[in-house]
């Protein structure tokens, strides 16, 4: 690609970015974003195609940045990951902080605490986890024996952390996230980059619909909505919440994974997370964990509950 037509891709990606975030750099007002897109969009041309970690990481280093700790997923979710330091950028307000939270545990834990909050360097992170994701897809897909059907590969973000900077939402992150959404839907004709979990309830909201625009499917966690995916001690209650919530016209449907066990279901195989096609309904989860976490998951599944305002 000569510089010429590499310059008007990124002008018009910019501008893209301009008016979703008019008031950007009032809101992050030491931030130079253009000079700062340009290295986020340099770097993801250069390694658009690579699918490994480590030569995402050495292709870092010219551009000044060392990437935090990001994975390439396993058997079981077949997807790239990022991690965010819990202490910096997860609310207080969560239940599960400090209190049962799987990202605290064992060896995400070691991860989440060698991960950072520079929002450059977690933009060039992110970048990787959802490039090397998509562009694992065939290897995975032959892996898993996937035949005859459209299979996708997407990013698993912030398996640890949130939207949070020492209190408040990260502008500054979440402006590079949608810069990152949009020229990978570009450069890979993707409708979906990537997708997670949030505990930042009514802070976070007016920023879902420019993240997912952007190619970025993120949930509420603990949130009774249609955006929502919430946590329930035993699916024998799931037909009741169904019926419940039916009235309220909002739909639900429970992890097939733990719902359908015969059917040897995965998150690698499910996508149901950020199925475009299913972001309507509610996701409701049952409470699971191992023997150091399992009971405080399921006191705080019982608050999820409560919710529903069916056992009050």
């Amino acid at each position: 690609m000569g510089c010429n037509n590499l310059e008007g891709h990124f002008d018009h990606h910019f501008y893209e970015i301009c008016d979703m975030f008019p008031s950007m750099h009032s809101m992050v007002p030491d931030t130079c974003f253009e000079t700062n897109f340009r290295l986020i969009y340099k770097y993801i041309k250069r390694v658009k195609n690579f699918k490994d970690v480590d030569t995402f990481r050495r292709h870092a280093k010219p551009f000044g940045v060392k990437l935090d700790p990001f994975g390439i997923g396993n058997g079981k979710t077949a997807t790239g990951s990022t991690y965010r330091p819990i202490e910096e950028t997860c609310p207080t307000t969560c239940e599960f902080r400090d209190n049962g939270c799987l990202a605290q545990l064992y060896r995400v834990n070691a991860v989440q605490k060698r991960s950072s909050s520079n929002a450059l360097r977690q933009a060039f992170t992110a970048s990787a986890a959802a490039l090397v994701s998509i562009n694992l897809e065939k290897k995975y897909k032959d892996t898993l024996g996937i035949k005859g059907r459209k299979y996708k590969n997407r990013a698993r973000m912030h398996v640890s952390g949130d939207f949070l900077k020492h209190g408040s939402i990260d502008i500054e992150y979440i402006i590079y996230l949608c810069f990152i959404g949009i020229v990978i839907q570009s450069i890979k004709d993707v409708e979906v980059v990537g997708f997670g979990y949030s505990h930042c309830g009514d802070d976070i909201k007016p920023y879902l619909h420019p993240l997912k625009m952007c190619g970025f499917h993120f949930r509420l966690s603990g949130d009774v909505s249609s955006v929502g995916a919430v946590t329930i001690p035993s699916f024998e209650y799931l037909p009741m919440i169904k019926a419940s919530l039916k009235e309220e016209g909002i739909k639900a449907i429970g992890c097939p994974e733990q719902l359908y066990p015969e059917k040897d279901i995965t998150c690698a195989t499910c996508h149901l997370c950020y199925k475009t096609d299913n972001v309507d309904r509610l996701i409701i989860f049952q409470a699971h964990g191992n023997h150091l976490n399992y009971s405080m998951i399921q006191e705080s599944s019982i608050i999820h509950l409560n919710k529903f305002g069916l056992f009050n």
